[in-house]
């Protein structure tokens, strides 16, 4: 498994099997929200008020896949990265 690092947190396991757990480990201490969001726009998933490194739990009702995890801080910056879903 690879581990993906952007500007503002990293993700790891990427892949990920449906119904396993990444986790996100962001660079600083704010709080922020993630939305996993599939190629037509349509969020499939969200978790909010989050605060450093966390482990979430990828639906097992989704299909395999490309899906785009959105990263916004609560002051506002957003950033987002590639998830590949299988």
């Amino acid at each position: 498994a690879e581990s993906i690092r952007s500007n503002s947190f990293t993700i790891f396991p990427n892949p990920v099997k449906r119904g396993n757990t990444i986790s996100i480990e962001p660079i600083n201490n704010r709080a922020y929200t993630i939305r996993l969001v599939n190629y037509l726009g349509v969020v499939q998933s969200s978790w909010e008020s989050l605060h450093g490194t966390q482990i979430i739990s990828i639906p097992t009702n989704i299909q395999g896949g490309l899906y785009i995890l959105q990263f916004r801080e609560n002051e506002g910056a957003s950033y987002s990265q590639k998830l590949i879903v299988q």
